[in-house]
């Protein structure tokens, strides 16, 4: 009897994001307007933009998009001596004619790709970029005349103490009780949690139906995989000012699927912490995160499934995993559902790594999305394409499934 692996990303896949894309809309909006852009926002293409180029994290889009357009801003109305600080910046935005045009922010962010690292979020990818090129590339005009922009807004994109995006974003997501509890922080602004207020299912009843019951069969084995902020490995809250918030376990608890096993941004932060190395070093793409689903899917415990997956990637200490999957039943299928192209690049690194020691796995993409860009991203990684995730379902469980 064969070993199935079914690994759910969660947004865009088993969820549309509506409380996700509202907070990334108002935070924008917010802080152009904070910055004198009143007449920008962001729109849908410049959102798909951002994840066909690998960048899915809210956390880096809004203030990647708010550089994007000063950056434009300043290269289209050619300020004639420097910009020091944050008056006089709001003074020159507010003062210029020439506004950033929507294909000319779409360029620069689809070049993003060009400069993102393996083991760093884009925002510290990007901030590494910008000072170690003399240029200051992709932000040459803020390096000409206010490189201070580029340091105040992805300088500490992940520091909830250092971040106003970072806060004002979470104040959004959690609803502001929620915010102050987990935080601590007074709230920036009162209201409820965008995420319970504008998320919406992507599964309709008769596969939700189909996950629950396969999830009760013995050689099945389910995890969802998602750059969602997630609870300490514990389980528990943790109120130290780290990125322990629980969305995406309140993403699967709102479709009814709390029971499936999670791997979050919370639990590669606590790798990070543990090893003394960056959360964003195990957040796939990386190997590490794909690898601790499917232990964590298989049983395993969430701490020892991320200790076991960088031992046997980082450590070559190998026995363990080899261990997990030799006591599976053969053949070992593993199939993810994504609407990007970092789960898939994961799990191929972890297919890799497990083929080379011997351990015969195959695994398929299934590519969740209606949208041009990153339907072309899905496709080079060699994903099979649909448009919602009941009808990749419908096909993965009649097409391998075998029972």
């Amino acid at each position: 009897m064969a070993s199935y692996f079914l690994l759910f990303d969660i947004d865009g896949v088993l969820i549309e994001p509506k409380g996700y894309r509202r907070a990334v809309f108002d935070a924008i909006v917010y802080f152009l307007r904070e910055t004198g852009e009143e007449k920008l926002s962001i729109n849908e293409e410049i959102i798909t933009t951002f994840e066909a180029a690998g960048i899915t994290s809210e956390w880096d889009m809004i203030p990647l998009y708010i550089l994007c357009v000063i950056e434009k801003s300043i290269e289209n109305n050619n300020p004639k001596i420097k910009i020091n600080n944050h008056e006089e910046l709001i003074f020159f935005l507010k003062s210029k004619k020439n506004q950033p045009k929507i294909e000319e922010l779409i360029r620069l962010i689809s070049d993003f790709i060009l400069y993102l690292k393996d083991g760093f979020s884009p925002s510290d990818s990007l901030y590494k970029q910008f000072h170690f090129d003399k240029a200051g590339k992709p932000f040459e005009y803020l390096k000409r005349f206010s490189p201070w922009v580029v340091d105040y807004w992805i300088g500490n994109s992940r520091d909830l103490e250092k971040s106003i995006v970072l806060r004002y974003f979470q104040n959004l997501i959690l609803g502001s009780q929620h915010y102050k509890e987990i935080t601590t922080f007074d709230p920036i602004i009162e209201t409820e949690s965008y995420l319970k207020k504008y998320d919406l299912p992507l599964i309709n009843n008769e596969t939700h139906q189909w996950i629950v019951s396969i999830s009760t069969i013995e050689n099945v084995f389910m995890s969802a995989i998602t750059a969602r902020p997630s609870n300490h490995p514990d389980g528990q809250l943790k109120t130290d000012k780290t990125s322990y918030f629980p969305e995406a376990e309140l993403g699967l608890q709102c479709l009814n699927l709390g029971e499936i096993p999670c791997v979050g941004y919370g639990a590669m932060q606590y790798l990070g912490i543990t090893k003394g190395m960056l959360a964003d070093s195990f957040v796939k793409p990386s190997p590490v995160h794909a690898l601790a689903a499917i232990l964590h899917a298989g049983g395993i415990n969430l701490t020892e499934a991320l200790n076991d997956a960088y031992d046997y990637l980082f450590n070559k200490k190998k026995n363990k995993v080899l261990e997990f999957f030799n006591k599976l039943s053969f053949p070992i299928d593993i199939f993810i559902f994504e609407d990007s192209i970092i789960g898939i690049q994961s799990l191929s690194k972890v297919h890799d790594a497990l083929k080379s020691d011997g351990i015969n796995i195959k695994f398929t993409a299934f590519g969740i999305s209606n949208e041009s860009n990153k339907i072309m991203a899905l496709k080079k990684e060699n994903a099979s394409i649909f448009p919602t995730i009941n009808e990749a379902f419908s096909t993965c469980v009649e097409g391998y499934f075998k029972f």
